[in-house]
């Protein structure tokens, strides 16, 4: 009688054994057409960043903003200048007499320019990168070399030099107590002023674009535009009901910025000259400060009783239609040039200088707090 595995089968005239019969088994069960489909994993969910986080309620993080604190620094940030293709930037802070080139990576010092004997109230950098000039309280201005930090030049002043810019054509302008602006050709060794009575006050700073520069004085409520060649003024910009101490062009040279404690004016320039009527004016009132998102990461501190504009710079090349301006309540503001705010957010101290930077890496902003931090904004 046939076995089938050990078992007997009357029906059939046939055994296999039960190794084999096990092995047969298992080839047909591995092959796919026997496989009952697996069903498809869910698709994993990112968590939220804003929950997973439990932000507090009100706020939210702010992406591309980053602060990186100055080592054993906790005076205001003066002054900034940037230097896009060394990746520096050159900084000096308040009462201090020495300035500081910084990496804008990493904040390390790279050098420090020692030599005014009194506080630096200003810093240039020149087009072509090579040279560095600091304006000082103690009646001079020093031209440095960018890359040794040795001294190349001192120009001395009948008075305190209040600020100072590089033209196009490396030319440097000063400004001074006597109300005076002078031009000093560096390679010629040559110096050019302007006509004594040209305005009153202290010049309180300095912005240049082309062969136009702009400068406003503490006892004059308007901005004067000077022929950078003849040193001649070219016309007055009335508007503001106080002193105006931020002035910046755009790279193209198409608008002029002003800002005074309450008012923001943008000015459009057109062959060699400015149009009297400004083309927006924002006030200080038109900050919604109550529904600025705070950045987490700096809480908000108690506002002062008092509001004020405090810098303010139009944004990066491609985005020179927008301008972005701070106040004394720490909030960064960012409106376009016709007057309509997009943003506004919190910081933790004011800001009271903020300059644009584009180079191969991007476009983004360095401002400088009142507690010796440096702020990177990333342009979005």
């Amino acid at each position: 009688m046939p076995k089938v595995g050990g078992w007997i089968d009357n029906e059939n005239e046939f055994s296999i054994s039960r190794g084999r019969f096990v092995e047969t088994f298992r080839t047909l069960k591995s092959l796919s057409c026997f496989k009952a489909p697996e069903p498809e994993a869910p698709p994993k969910e990112e968590p939220d960043p804003l929950r997973s986080r439990k932000y507090p309620p009100g706020t939210r993080p702010l992406l591309g903003y980053t602060v990186t604190p100055l080592t054993g620094v906790t005076r205001r940030v003066k002054c900034i200048r940037v230097s896009p293709p060394l990746s520096c930037l050159a900084i000096c802070l308040k009462d201090a007499c020495t300035a500081q080139l910084l990496s804008s990576v990493t904040g390390a010092t790279y050098r420090t320019f020692s030599g005014h004997c009194s506080a630096i109230f200003d810093i240039c950098i020149s087009s072509d990168k090579r040279f560095i000039a600091t304006a000082s309280r103690d009646n001079s201005l020093m031209l440095w070399d960018a890359t040794c930090g040795h001294l190349v030049k001192q120009f001395r002043h009948p008075g305190v030099v209040t600020c100072c810019a590089f033209t196009e054509s490396n030319q440097i302008l000063t400004g001074s107590y006597d109300s005076m602006v002078r031009r000093y050709d560096v390679g010629k060794g040559l110096m050019h002023t302007t006509p004594p009575q040209s305005g009153k006050g202290v010049v309180i700073t300095l912005a240049t674009v082309k062969q136009m520069a702009a400068v406003t004085r503490t006892r004059e409520m308007e901005v004067e535009v000077i022929h950078v060649k003849s040193m001649k003024s070219l016309m007055k910009l009335p508007g503001h009901d106080t002193v105006v101490w931020v002035l910046h062009f755009t790279s193209t040279g198409g608008n002029l910025l002003s800002l005074c404690e309450k008012y923001l004016k943008v000015w459009q320039t057109r062959n060699m000259e400015v149009l009297p009527d400004p083309v927006s004016s924002i006030s200080v009132d038109d900050v919604c400060y109550d529904e600025a998102p705070q950045v987490v990461a700096t809480p908000l501190v108690p506002a002062p009783i008092k509001t004020t504009f405090l810098a303010a710079c139009f944004l990066p090349i491609s985005l020179e239609q927008h301008i972005i301006v701070t106040t004394s309540r720490s909030t960064v503001s960012i409106f376009t040039t016709a007057g309509a705010a997009l943003l506004t957010f919190a910081h933790r101290y004011p800001i009271y200088t903020i300059v644009p930077c584009s180079d191969e890496k991007g476009e983004r902003l360095y401002a400088g707090d009142n507690s010796g931090n440096i702020l990177v904004i990333d342009v979005f």
